[in-house]
This record gives C-alpha cells, structure tokens and sequence, in this order.
C-alpha cells in the first residue's frame, strides 16, 4: 500500500495555481479585474492563438510603485486588505492576493507599469526576479504580459479547447464584465485583428445592445427600484419578445458577474 506523504510546498502552489489560472478566458478576467480595481478606465486586450501563446492586458489604472511590483507576484499579497475586519467592507473584486501569483507559476510573466506619481516606468520579469527602469516610455498604467501559458503545467494544458472555442470562452467573459461597467471602454485584439470594442462611457442600454442585438431596441424595458436596503438597475425584455432559456440572462451583484439558480428562475418568471 502506498505510504502517506505532504506534498513538496512547490508541488502545492502548483496545483493551487493551476486551479486559479485554469485557462485563458480566467486569466483574463483575473487580470482586467484587477485593472477595474486600479481605477482604469480604458482596457486593452491582446491575444495570440487566444491566449495559449500570448496574453497581453494594459490598462490606465493608477499604476504600481517600483517596489510594489516584486510583491505583486507573492502569494497572497495584496493592497486591497490589511486586517481581518477588513473582509467586512470589501468593495474590489480581487483581494486574496492569488492572481498574478498563480499566473507567474504557470507562464513567463512580465510587468511593466508607470505609477501616477512616477514620471519612469519600471519593468518587473519574473523570471529573473529583475525591476528595471524601462526604456520606452509610457503613460500612467499597467502592461501585463504572459506568454508560454502553462509551459510548466503541461498536464493542465492538454485539457484546453482548440484555440477558437478557448476565444470564443474569453470574449464571453470580456462581455460579461463590459456589460457590468458600461462606461468603461474594452478592446480586444487577436492574431493582430480587433474582435471586440466597446467605447468608453456607453450606457447601459448602448452596451447591452451591442452585446446582444441592437433589433432588440423596441422589444426592451429598463428597469429601476431603490430602497434602502437594495439598488437594482437592469434590462429586461418585453413579456411578447420572450425565450425559452436563459442562456441570455445575466445577473450582477456589486458589479460582478453571478450564477444563482433561484435567481435566474424568479426573474425568468
């Protein structure tokens, strides 16, 4: 019988990483949250063979520090809480500190980002563990790149789709977090062709429109309650233009994307 034995703690963070970076599309939105959090209000996307090759996000969030970016990359570091009564009041998407971690574990990761108190951006590779100064210049924001995707992960490489139904996961995901931000502009490029734009400050309305059909204009009703317990804001379609599922049905809390199954029943009905 075989005998129990710990995991090395290296083979433990893989394992972790490998469930928090479990493919393009969840890199993605890992990363574009976190621009959310820096405040970014355009977000750019760049794809090679639909992340398996190459993930670049940039954004004109506020930036990292030089000294920051090492710690980036650390498990469970983060600056978006400090104490345990802090978990109380959490207004940002990220806060583990797990992301940029994970993703460094299974890929070659580089950041190069300009903080809006710096006049210099400084460059973080991760394989080296080296933070330079960078030579080009740029303006306030964040570039994250990631290529070699699970190149020390294989395994978790041969469950991906092929590269069309892995883009067509991503786009979804983008969508999904551009319909909850609608005043925020999202660009997506792959193979060095734009697949997706949406521009900055749309409404709701504009934006969900554009995800869906914009023939859907007549058949849709905006909606509006406010009390002082909830706020809820959305879009639903006339009782006469109706569907049979609910694979068009999208649900938001605090801005984030949710599945709940009572819910999307009691709004279906």
């Amino acid at each position: 019988m075989p005998t129990i034995t710990q995991l090395p703690a290296h083979v433990v963070s893989l394992i972790a990483a490998g469930e928090i970076a479990e493919r393009p599309g969840s890199i993605i939105k890992e990363l574009v949250e976190n621009s959310l959090d820096a405040g970014a209000t355009q977000i750019e996307i760049i794809l090679e063979q639909a992340g398996l090759e190459k993930i670049t996000v940039a954004d004109n969030g506020r930036g990292m520090r030089s000294d920051d970016l090492p710690l980036s990359v650390l498990n469970h570091a983060t600056s978006k809480i400090a104490e345990a009564k802090d978990l109380d009041t959490i207004r940002s998407f990220g806060f583990r500190g797990e992301a940029l971690a994970s993703i460094a574990k299974v890929s070659n990761l580089t950041i190069i980002s300009r903080h809006t108190d710096h006049d210099t951006p400084y460059t973080y590779i991760h394989a080296t563990k080296e933070t330079l100064p960078s030579k080009q210049g740029m303006a306030v924001g964040t570039v994250v790149e990631i290529k070699d995707l699970f190149s020390r992960l294989p395994a978790r490489k041969k469950f991906l789709n092929k590269p069309n139904s892995e883009l067509r996961y991503t786009l979804d995901v983008i969508a999904k977090i551009a319909l909850a931000n609608p005043t925020i502009a999202f660009t997506v490029h792959h193979n060095n062709k734009q697949v997706l734009h949406f521009p900055l400050h749309q409404s709701l309305t504009d934006r969900f429109l554009q995800i869906t059909d914009w023939e859907l204009e007549k058949h849709i009703i905006p909606l509006e309650f406010t009390n002082e317990i909830v706020s809820i804001s959305g879009i639903i379609t006339h009782p006469t233009y109706t569907k049979t599922h609910t694979h068009d049905q999208w649900l938001f809390i605090n801005n984030s994307p949710v599945q709940h199954t009572a819910l999307h029943r009691t709004v279906k009905l």
